[in-house]
């Protein structure tokens, strides 16, 4: 084996106590997760939920509504199980969740009504916040409430083409 050649007369080989200068990243989309990439990704991811959504909010009938309403827990109808598929893969930040006060909780606030909304921080250290509205009586009027809410961000009105939810809070 031969020893590397020495280096042009122009470009003077770095001392050996000093490493040579690492070359710089290609500019632009050939960088690995460059910021364009990461914006077409979260474009691509958002315009994907969007469709799905759309799907979605279509089969949100009033009988869908009345089947959770009767059955907020246990075996659904296929297309039941597909939106609460959903809307459980959720991200944590802005979730609602079902809160059982305890009688003794001082920030359960007036009325003897057991369960409560919450909306989700998401974020450690950052307390979460009530949501709108009263408590509710049982544990399946609170998760109804939340499905409720959850179709209106979904856009159905539990007619099968999306839009208010009038409908679904009505009856």
């Amino acid at each position: 084996m031969s020893a590397p050649p020495p280096p042009p007369p122009s470009q003077p080989a770095p001392p050996p106590s000093q490493p040579a200068p690492p070359s710089p990243a290609p500019p632009g989309p050939r960088a690995v997760g460059g910021p364009r990439l990461r914006d077409r990704t979260a474009e691509a991811v958002a315009a994907r939920r969007r469709e799905i959504e759309r799907g979605l909010a279509e089969l949100v009938t009033p009988e869908l509504v009345e089947e959770h309403r009767r059955q907020p827990v246990g075996r659904h109808s296929p297309a039941l199980a597909w939106v609460l598929a959903y809307f459980r893969q959720a991200p944590t930040d802005g979730k609602l969740v079902v809160h059982a006060r305890r009688p003794d909780d001082a920030s359960a606030g007036p009325g003897p009504l057991p369960f409560s909304l919450l909306r989700l921080s998401g974020r450690p250290g950052v307390p979460h916040e009530p949501a709108a509205g009263e408590g509710f009586a049982t544990e399946h009027d609170a998760l109804h409430a939340a499905f409720l809410d959850r179709v209106a961000e979904l856009g159905g009105d539990g007619r099968g083409r999306g839009g208010s939810t009038a409908a679904a809070h009505d009856g």
